[in-house]
């Protein structure tokens, strides 16, 4: 299976709003393909001016997906900082909120792993059919902003951990963790994994895990 099939049968877990976040690795690839096709017939092309555009392209697709990233996690922190406020205050903080935000957490986890594989892949492709630049596409790769999930989510998942396991498991976060990820209908190791991968040949297929990124009454109330 190629690769922007695979990237499509992943994106099949997120809703419509969330799956036109992802990178359009189908029109940027050809995009590729339409201009090395013309250039192989011999027409008149001009590969810098080619390439200028298709960055500009491609960033506007990095910042598309960035931005989502950036507007969910702010949403997140906040939704902590307000369990946090309410536990140091004695006020209830219903363990179906937590578990919510928690699958939240780990399904913008996903987003972002996606992301950067397919930008990692369509770079590739780029640099393959267009040898004769390589100082240019360099720069470019290099200068590549992806998000960095581990300096912004990571803490996030570790403080909904703490607050759980003070909540409902006498300070205990194996036990915590261990009902948090079951109510992702995910396990942590799969989804630590996704943090290793260069290649989504590589990526497990969730979209057959139920609920995976749907926060539903039944993955939420146990």
């Amino acid at each position: 299976m190629k690769f922007g099939q695979l990237l499509q049968q992943r994106c099949s877990i997120f809703p419509p709003e969330v799956s036109e976040k992802v990178l359009n690795y189908k029109h940027l690839k050809k995009s590729i393909s339409n201009f090395t096709k013309s250039r192989a017939a011999g027409a008149d092309v001009d590969a810098v001016q080619f390439l200028e555009d298709w960055m500009i392209l491609f960033r506007r697709e990095v910042h598309k997906f960035n931005a989502y990233f950036v507007e969910a996690a702010d949403e997140e922190e906040f939704n902590v900082a307000q369990y946090e406020a309410d536990h140091k205050h004695k006020k209830p903080v219903p363990r179906a909120d937590v578990k919510e935000s928690y699958i939240a957490a780990q399904e913008l986890k996903f987003f972002v792993e996606l992301n950067k594989v397919a930008a990692r892949k369509i770079l590739k492709k780029l640099v393959k059919n267009f040898p004769e630049h390589d100082a240019m596409l360099w720069y470019t790769q290099e200068g590549l902003e992806l998000p960095a999930f581990q300096d912004t989510m990571y803490p996030i998942i570790r403080r909904l951990v703490a607050i759980h396991a003070h909540m409902f498991h006498d300070g205990k976060c194996n036990l915590a963790e261990m009902e948090l990820d079951y109510s992702t209908s995910c396990s942590s190791e799969v989804l630590s994994y996704l943090m290793e991968v260069e290649d989504l040949h590589a990526m497990p297929d969730l979209s057959s895990v139920p609920h995976f990124y749907a926060s539903q009454s039944a993955s939420v109330n146990t």
